[in-house]
């Protein structure tokens, strides 16, 4: 069989995706949506896209039974859960007409019927969402301690916000701070001898860092720089 059957073989514009040659046999292997599935999709409620497909798919079949071609769609459903039925067609299609049978939805098949898994399909494509669970005594909270040390304030949190750590958002800066940040009249003595890149370098940060502590600790520091401490006046 893998000598005879071709992958995405081209006959004038159409391009298939397996086909035998040498018995003229065609099969599709098409997305339940974008090929809008009979089982799953009614013909007056199809997307753009899908009324786009159907046409094509089936311009392309009157296409090729009129130069002696079998058609066959395998749908994407029945790859995943129904493979007897891919069997099934495969090998429908290799029989004679006389013995084979046709129909819109499943194409060719054989004579005994397969169970019409339709709705199997419908619960397998369009699972029902879960339904949230009402979370009642929305309005109660929970005393918790910041987890900075040097604060350690008690305060309230809500039930969906359970995880929160920190008492505001300077606690929280404090406690993730790589580096520790100096005290005020330490910058303020710094700014007044050295340059803000010097002080950035010994701390290991940049420049824009320092000038931010310093803005932090309402520091004037650009009058500081202008008349530091070792300046002479003349």
């Amino acid at each position: 069989m893998e000598k005879l059957f071709c992958y995405q073989y081209s006959i004038q514009r159409y391009i298939l995706d397996y086909v035998d040659v040498e018995n003229k046999i065609a099969i599709n292997i098409n997305g339940d949506y974008w090929h809008a599935n009979p089982l799953l999709y009614e013909p007056n409620k199809l997307s753009k896209p899908q009324i786009v497909n159907v046409r094509q798919d089936k311009n392309k079949k009157i296409f090729l039974e009129k130069h002696g071609w079998k058609v066959v769609n395998i749908w994407e459903s029945e790859i995943y859960w129904n493979k007897q039925l891919v069997k099934e067609k495969i090998r429908t299609v290799s029989l004679t007409a006389k013995r084979s049978v046709y129909t819109a939805q499943l194409g060719f098949r054989l004579p005994h019927c397969p169970p019409d898994w339709s709705e199997t399909i419908k619960k397998l494509w369009f699972r029902k969402t879960k339904i949230k669970k009402v979370v009642k005594n929305r309005t109660s909270k929970i005393k918790k301690i910041c987890f900075n040390y040097k604060c350690g304030k008690e305060f309230e949190v809500c039930h969906y916000n359970i995880k929160r750590k920190y008492c505001c958002p300077d606690c929280y800066n404090i406690s993730n701070r790589k580096i520790a940040r100096p005290a005020k009249e330490v910058l303020e003595e710094l700014i007044k001898n050295k340059s803000m890149t010097a002080i950035g370098k010994q701390y290991g940060v940049s420049a824009r860092s320092v000038k931010k502590w310093a803005i932090k600790y309402n520091i004037d520091f650009k009058n500081i720089m202008m008349f530091p401490k070792n300046f002479i006046k003349l």
